[in-house]
């Protein structure tokens, strides 16, 4: 409700709505400009594909700062990883991985990847499945997709 968060105080900002970026991108330029260190999408993933893709596109924005991100729904989770990532998950837990990405490696998954090239057009990162309550997924050029899915 409106009048709930303006009477706690909340600061409103307007912006027009003929724009050159989606709501979300300045919800994201906003907690980034205000120093956030994690940050959690919710309903960033719906049935218009194409602002769910552009939601996955805006996270290389907070990667590129160190900014851990996920977009989650009732679904999915998905994170993305250029360096480093260990994610507290459980055993069975789908995971998908996917776009263009070299030297990946995986740690905790049934198949377990060492030093792989991914690339768009290759279906090999998806449904994957974690064999412990902790993966690690490492990459060493590009920037990987990650899809934790509940099935």
């Amino acid at each position: 409700n409106y009048m709930y968060f303006k009477n706690m105080g909340v600061e409103e900002i307007k912006f027009p709505t003929h724009k050159d970026m989606t709501d979300m991108e300045i919800g994201m330029d906003l907690v980034l400009k205000y120093g956030a260190d994690e940050i959690y999408i919710f309903g960033g993933i719906g049935s218009r594909l194409d602002h769910s893709i552009g939601n996955v596109h805006l996270m290389c924005k907070s990667l590129e700062k160190g900014v851990k991100t996920f977009l989650i729904n009732e679904d999915n989770t998905v994170t993305l990883v250029d360096k480093s990532i260990e994610i507290n998950t459980h055993r069975g837990q789908t995971v998908s991985l996917t776009t263009t990405a070299e030297g990946v490696t995986t740690v905790n998954l049934e198949y377990a990847l060492n030093d792989a090239t991914m690339t768009i057009g290759s279906t090999l990162g998806i449904s994957n499945v974690a064999t412990e309550d902790n993966i690690s997924i490492s990459v060493k050029k590009g920037i990987l997709i990650v899809f934790l899915s509940q099935d």
